[in-house]
Parts: structure tokens; C-alpha cells; sequence
């Protein structure tokens, strides 16, 4: 069974929207990698959130939701981010790109009472290869697989390689796939950093823990 990987036609409520979120948690190197790209056609705009967690580290957030629409496909550029998610096969294998800057952070919550932190450069290549065939949900699919490739920011370049969620949604901004929780690992071990990121309609709740990565939505600001 083939799903079709491409962008959807528009439904015809207002706030209809689509989105494209990758979720990986790296064992070996205690890290977690979260981002999601959102198209709004009737907005009419594209959003994008990137979180990485590393241990030791402090958090790195993204939120850019002032970026044009991109006219097929899911490549965004604007001021300071590139960002490309490619489906080199369809159900199988995708490839993404990111090169940008973004904000290091001391406080979970440090986003969601201001827009400061210290700007770091941030950036990826990364593989994502299917583990099983994607499973059909009310408004869209998600999939599980490995995440392998390069970390690139402030410090010298990371391999990373691990269990990873994608998920391909479209409908209400908050319906159930976006909601959805990614639980890659077994987060309920000692929780070692998190982030809790603005969306347009809560927020995003980003838990790294010594065992696992736990991606949740949130309807209101703790």
C-alpha cells in the first residue's frame, strides 16, 4: 500500500491547515531532535519549529511564522532559515536541510515570556528510512523508522543516528494528529532538559529524558 506523500488540496474551513513533523531521539548521544513545518493557506503564511536537547547543552528553539507559502513541496527560505524536506521515496525514505539561526535558551518556559536568548547558528542533514509502512489516521499518517546524518551549530559537527517519528497531517491546526503525542525511547526516565515552544493555538512541550524523547501539545499556556 503507497500513501500519497505530496501536499493537499486546501479544505474549505478558514483555519485548514497542514503540516509535516519529525521527531528523533539519538541514544547514544542523549539527544532529542523535534521540528515541524505548517502551511496556513488561509492565513496566508507557513510556520516552522525546531527544537534540539541535548544533554549538557542548553535547550535550542526555532519559531519562525512569518514565512511565504512555498509554492510546491515543503522548502521554506526567509531571513536567517532554510529549510528543506524532501520524500526522496515515497513511504520510505526522506531527506532534510536546515541551515539557520536560532535561539539557545536557560528557562523551558523562557519562550513563551519573551523572544530572548542567545542566537546560535543551527543546522542538519538528515536521512530518515522507513521501519514499517505508514499507518492511516483520520487526517493524515504517521510513521515510524531511523534518523541518521549531521547536527550542525555552534559546536563541531555531530553524527546522529536513532529512532525517529514522522507524521504528515492536515485539517484543524489542532486536531488529533497534530496533538498527537512522539514518544521515541522510553521517556519516563529522569528527565534531563526541556522546552515548552508557542504555537498558534497552545503550545508545543519538548521533554528529553536519559532513557527517551517525549514530543506533547498542550491547549493552553502552562
Amino acid at each position: 500500500m503507497s500513501i500519497d506523500e505530496g501536499r493537499q488540496a486546501p479544505g474549505p474551513r478558514a483555519d485548514w491547515a497542514e503540516g509535516h513533523r519529525l521527531s528523533m531521539f539519538d541514544t547514544a548521544r542523549g539527544l532529542g531532535i523535534t521540528f515541524e513545518v505548517t502551511v496556513h493557506p488561509g492565513e496566508p503564511s507557513a510556520r516552522f519549529v525546531a527544537v534540539v536537547l541535548r544533554a549538557d547543552h542548553p535547550a535550542v528553539v526555532l519559531v519562525d511564522d512569518a514565512i511565504a507559502i512555498p509554492s510546491r513541496g515543503w522548502e521554506i527560505r526567509t531571513t536567517g532559515l532554510w529549510a528543506d524536506h524532501n520524500c526522496e521515496t515515497p513511504n520510505e525514505h526522506w531527506s532534510y536541510g536546515l541551515e539557520a539561526f536560532a535561539l539557545a535558551i536557560d528557562q523551558p518556559d523562557q519562550l513563551l515570556r519573551s523572544a530572548f536568548g542567545d542566537r546560535v547558528p543551527l543546522g542538519w542533514e538528515l536521512e530518515f528510512e522507513s521501519a514499517e509502512i505508514p499507518e492511516v489516521l483520520a487526517d493524515g499518517y504517521v510513521q515510524h523508522g531511523l534518523v541518521h546524518g549531521l547536527l550542525l551549530g555552534p559546536h563541531p559537527p555531530v553524527e546522529v543516528e536513532g529512532r525517529a517519528i514522522r507524521r504528515h497531517w492536515w485539517g484543524r491546526p489542532d486536531g488529533a494528529s497534530w496533538q498527537a503525542a512522539d514518544v521515541v525511547g522510553d521517556p519516563a526516565g529522569p528527565s534531563v532538559q526541556q522546552a515548552l515552544v508557542p504555537t498558534l493555538v497552545g503550545v508545543r512541550a519538548v521533554d528529553l529524558a536519559t532513557t527517551g524523547f517525549l514530543v506533547t501539545a498542550t491547549a493552553t499556556v502552562p
